[in-house]
Parts: structure tokens; C-alpha cells; sequence
């Protein structure tokens, strides 16, 4: 599932599927402040958040009771969309895109809005020279009028939104004026983004990281681009095919192969999933990380068992095990995209 998010109608928007979010692929919809920023994404399948939210400040925007059906900020996938646009100024500063904001007020919209973001604009250094972030303001305390600013890149514009709205009150519809538009930012260059390259290692190049790379180009497969090879290649665990395909991942076009097999190719992480291949692994440029997270060898387990679906059982216990480290990425590489 795609993992961008989409404002659609409460009323008519997708209903929860308990059965997706066992295979995380769970549906996120996004929680707002009163200022318009995002609070925290919140599963409506199995209640997930993707933060504390008995941390957070109260003053949720839980929509007023003018809106019948509130639009709402949707996405799907194993966890909450995360922007990863950069721009370089015509100063040589480089300005991000964070987190959504809400282009809604109690439920409404604010007029020719189509998109709202949070943005920071870093020095070359990588501090932090500016903010932009959805803001609410009242012009005094006892007025109940108020003004709503939001940010968005429009080309290769930062334009600035701010529009005079009617407080919700029991005597009148909110509603928001049309917004006056100032450019904060021009002459922006979107960079390209270029994905992380990882690469799964373990003996053989037939079970555990084949496994790794589905998990990883199904989950992750946004931000990063999975390989596998081994110390030799034994070729591709049936086995590991099956219980992959289990949960809707086809590794079967995949083959096993060697670090040599791979030529001239450079990564910029190598994960040894196994002791061996902790052990032997082969040189890599100074610009690698290697990083050593080791799994039991499913084979090895099932050495026992009497027939298939007793050695499944552990290709299953395994195979879950990667998965969740997989979903921890690019955190546990400590990469920040």
C-alpha cells in the first residue's frame, strides 16, 4: 500500500481492517492541535499511535459540532507517512518539509489551501535558522475572532497563508476569509532524493536474507533499497519462500549470490544477519557501516521436525523476528530521513 496521505471524508473514507493491521499495514489518520500542527498519527484499526500521547498538551482539535462528517488526514502502511522533500535556497540553505498541518478549522476549509506542512530552514551548519508551523492566533484575549497562518511550497516557492476566521460560537457558522498570500522563500531547488542502500549478509544467501531484503523492499522500500548476498550461496530456501508469501511477499524471483556476484556495487549500510557472516565479512569501502544483528538459522531449528508444518513454524517464528526489526528502519540505522 502506498503510504501517502489523503484528506477524505469521514463518512465515506476506508473502513478499518483488523486483518491488515495484523500485517502492518494499518490505517493512519492524523490528529491535530487548535494551532493547525499534527499531535499524533492514530491506527483506527488496532488504536496504534506513533507517539505518547499521554505526553501531549490537551488542546486537541476534536472538530465542533458543525461538521456532521469532518474530512480527516489518512495513510496506510506499517507506519506513519514521513516527508522526506528537501530545497536548497538561493543561499545555499537547505529547507525541509516535516510534519502535515491541518488545512481544516473546526472541520471547515480554509479557502484555496490544498496542502499545509510544518518546514525548517537549516543553516549549513544543520542548525536551525527558522520555523514555519501552522499558528492560531487571537488579536486579544477577549475576542473571538482569530488568525490561522500555514505554510506550503508551491514550485519553487515557501508561501505563507494567513486567514481571519470566525470563532465557532452559538450564534454563527464559522467560517474563514480568503487567505492573503506572502512568499517567505523563492528561487527554491527541490534535491533529489536518493534512497539508502543496504545490504542483508549472512552464509549462504538462502534463508534469512533473502527474507530481510522482501521485508525490507515491502516495508521500507520508500526510503531505502535492499540487496542480500552471502559468504557462499546455497541457493533459495523453499521454505523461506513460503512462509514470506504467507504474508504477501513473493521472494521468488530472488536468487543467491555472493558479495561478488554483486560487481562494482557500494552500500551505504551492510547488516550481517548471522555470526558467520559477522565473522567473515568481507571488506567494504571506509564510507560502509556494518552493523551485526544476528538471527537463529530457521534450518538449524527445524533439524527436528517431523514434517514441514512442523519446520514452518519456526521459518514463521524467524521471519517475524526480522519483520520487526525491519520496521524499526531507518531508526536502528540511525539515519533520520
Amino acid at each position: 500500500m502506498k503510504n501517502e496521505p489523503v484528506w477524505e471524508s469521514s463518512e465515506n473514507g476506508s473502513k478499518p481492517d483488523k486483518e491488515q493491521c495484523r500485517l502492518r499495514n494499518h490505517t493512519w489518520v492524523a490528529f491535530f492541535f487548535r494551532s493547525g500542527r499534527l499531535a499524533y498519527w492514530e491506527c483506527t484499526g488496532c488504536g496504534k499511535t506513533d507517539r505518547d500521547i499521554e505526553q501531549l498538551p490537551k488542546r486537541v482539535d476534536r472538530i465542533s459540532g458543525w461538521i456532521r462528517h469532518p474530512p480527516r488526514l489518512v495513510a496506510y502502511g506499517p507506519r506513519p507517512p514521513a516527508s522526506t522533500r528537501k530545497w536548497i535556497t538561493t543561499e545555499g540553505l537547505i529547507l525541509t518539509e516535516g510534519d502535515p498541518g491541518s488545512i481544516h478549522f473546526v472541520g471547515l476549509p480554509i479557502p484555496e489551501i490544498t496542502e499545509a506542512h510544518t518546514y525548517l530552514l537549516l543553516e549549513k551548519s544543520g542548525e536551525i535558522r527558522e520555523k514555519f508551523e501552522p499558528i492560531r492566533e487571537h488579536p486579544c484575549q477577549y475576542n473571538d475572532h482569530f488568525w490561522l497562518t500555514r505554510y506550503q511550497v508551491i514550485d519553487n516557492e515557501l508561501v505563507r497563508f494567513r486567514a481571519h476566521c470566525f470563532e465557532e460560537s452559538t450564534f454563527e457558522t464559522p467560517f474563514a476569509q480568503e487567505p492573503k498570500q506572502k512568499v517567505i522563500l523563492s528561487g527554491l531547488k527541490l534535491l533529489p532524493r536518493k534512497k539508502i542502500s543496504v545490504l542483508f549478509l549472512c552464509t549462504g544467501n538462502s534463508c534469512r536474507s533473502q527474507m530481510a531484503e522482501g521485508l525490507c523492499r515491502h516495508f521500507r522500500g520508500d526510503v531505502l533499497e535492499p540487496y542480500s548476498a552471502g559468504i557462499e550461496k546455497h541457493g533459495l530456501n523453499p521454505l523461506a519462500v513460503k512462509v514470506m508469501r504467507e504474508i504477501g511477499i513473493d521472494i521468488s524471483c530472488q536468487r543467491s549470490k555472493t558479495v561478488d556476484d554483486l560487481g562494482d556495487s557500494e552500500f551505504d549500510y551492510v547488516v550481517t544477519v548471522c555470526g558467520h557472516a559477522n565473522e567473515s565479512c568481507p571488506f567494504f569501502p571506509a564510507g560502509t557501516k556494518v552493523i551485526h544483528k544476528g538471527f537463529d538459522d530457521p534450518p538449524k531449528l527445524a533439524a527436528e521436525a517431523v514434517n514441514e508444518e512442523e519446520a514452518l513454524i519456526h521459518y514463521r517464528c524467524v521471519r517475524d523476528e526480522i519483520r520487526e526489526y525491519i520496521l524499526t528502519f531507518p531508526v536502528a540505522l540511525n539515519v533520520s530521513i
